[in-house]
Order: structure tokens, then sequence, then C-alpha cells
């Protein structure tokens, strides 16, 4: 016979934060130069990057960034059909290391490429249009390596680039994370915090110009963005995440270090204590 159903509550974020083992899960997409690779180098640190894009020279002085840097595509560009299996292999290594504490994906654009043409090729289906099953199949494998990161108890965030997309008929337009296929759609439900970075070009009152670097984390008619934390008022609708100067690392209070001390010191005003 079977065994009688238990009925069991799902652990909420405030579980997760008052036990200490809350740990961010991020997806920060926008424009080129909208500073997403700095915003990697702001993890809790030691951070392991898995690097696609080849751009993780901001994070050159970062002493507690390491990276594994994978080639998506050969020289003369075309992508290289085992160049997923080196992305697995790379967050299986950071993921299994006790000291690393937060794991990068530098860029899940560039990953959306590698991830399909695994698929195509595993199918024999190289230079031919995916099928409805590959592009299942595609989603999949990219969810299923970011659970396996996720269940591993490391903060995770990955970047992505960003698209405009025009609804036909009503001509609402939006902007998202770009990828291939329908996973752009997909991807927000995966992660517990989008925001999308952009930059704003400010002028003092003695006339300087400066450049401000700014996280949306709540949606509005054109950004996708959602944050969780957001609900217990542990982020701020736009996080300013401008670092003024770098000496040689990037300071502890900003970005992601920012929010997660914000976590911290809400946990000890509830009596979780320190972590």
């Amino acid at each position: 016979t079977l065994a009688p159903l238990e009925a069991k509550r799902a652990a909420t974020l405030l579980d997760e934060i008052m036990a200490g083992e809350y740990h961010i899960h991020a997806l920060l997409y926008g424009k080129s130069g909208a500073g997403k690779t700095v915003g990697l180098g702001t993890l809790p640190r030691p951070v392991g990057v898995v690097d696609l894009a080849g751009g993780l020279l901001p994070l050159a002085s970062e002493t507690q960034v390491e990276y594994v840097r994978v080639l998506p595509r050969s020289p003369d560009g075309e992508i290289y059909v085992r160049a997923w299996e080196q992305v697995r292999e790379a967050i299986t290594l950071f993921a299994q290391r006790d000291d690393i504490k937060s794991i990068g994906i530098d860029d899940i654009t560039t990953l959306s490429e590698v991830a399909l043409t695994y698929v195509l090729w595993s199918n024999n289906h190289l230079g031919q249009s995916p099928t409805q099953p590959e592009w299942g199949r595609q989603m999949q494998i990219i969810r299923d390596v970011l659970h396996f990161a996720f269940a591993m108890r490391k903060h995770v965030a990955a970047t992505a680039h960003q698209q405009y997309r025009q609804e036909e008929g009503t001509g609402r337009g939006w902007m998202l994370p770009l990828t291939t296929g329908k996973l752009a759609d997909a991807l927000p439900g995966i992660f517990d915090e989008v925001y999308h970075a952009s930059t704003e070009l400010v002028t003092s009152r003695d006339g300087k110009r400066s450049t401000r670097y700014l996280w949306q984390t709540r949606a509005d008619r054109i950004y996708t963005a959602k944050s969780r934390l957001g609900m217990l008022g542990l982020t701020e609708s736009v996080e300013d995440v401008t670092v003024e100067r770098v000496e040689r690392e990037l300071p502890e209070d900003v970005g992601f270090r920012r929010i997660m001390r914000r976590v911290e010191e809400f946990r000890a005003k509830r009596g979780g204590g320190a972590s």
C-alpha cells in the first residue's frame, strides 16, 4: 500500500534568510558597457567566473576572482561543439570547491548559443534549423546546470546582453535578456533576482560630468526585472552601483555585497545572528 501523503510547507525567502542559508541567484542584463562584468566582481568573495565572453579585464585587479576561460568559437567564428561540456566542467569545478562562495557566468547570451550548438551536434543536426524538441532540450540543459549550481549553496550570477522585442498587433515593446529561441522568456523564472543594468550621465554643480552605474530591480512597462528581496525591502527599486575610484579591488559595500550586507543586517535584527 502507498504511504500516506504528508503536506509540507515550502521554505520561504524569510526562512532561508533566518537560517543563514540565503544565496543570491541573479541575472544581470543590459547593453555593452553597462558594468555587468564588474557586477560579477561584487559577488561575495572568493568568486569563480566561467568566462565565455573574454571580457574580464575590468576584474584584472581582483585577487579573489578566479576564472575558467571557455572558448565558444574558433578563430573563424564557428562555435565549438564541445564548448558546452567545458562550461559544465567549469561550473562543476567551482560548485564543488568549498573555498568558492560565488559563481559568475559571463555571459548567458553566448551560453545559449553554445548549448544549442551542442544539442544540434548531439542529434547530428548541425547546420539545420532547430526543431521544437531541440529548443526544449537547449532550455533544459541550461536550466539543469544552473539548478545544480544553486543546489551547491553558492551565490550565482549570470550576465546577458539585452534585446528589444515588439509585439505584433499591439506594438507594445519591452526589453529582456538576449538569448537564442524562447529562452529569454524562461530565464527570469529560473533566477530569483533579475536586474537591468544601465548607465546615466550626470553633471555636477561645478560642471563635471560622470557616469553612474545603475541596476533596476523592479519591472516597469519597458524593462523586465524582479527582486524577491525587494518584498522584504532589501533592494532599492534602482540600485546605484557606481564605484567612484578603485585603488586595487572593488570596495566591499557595492553591488551584490551591499545587498548581502543588508540581508545579514536584517537577519541580525530579527534575531538570527551573524552567519
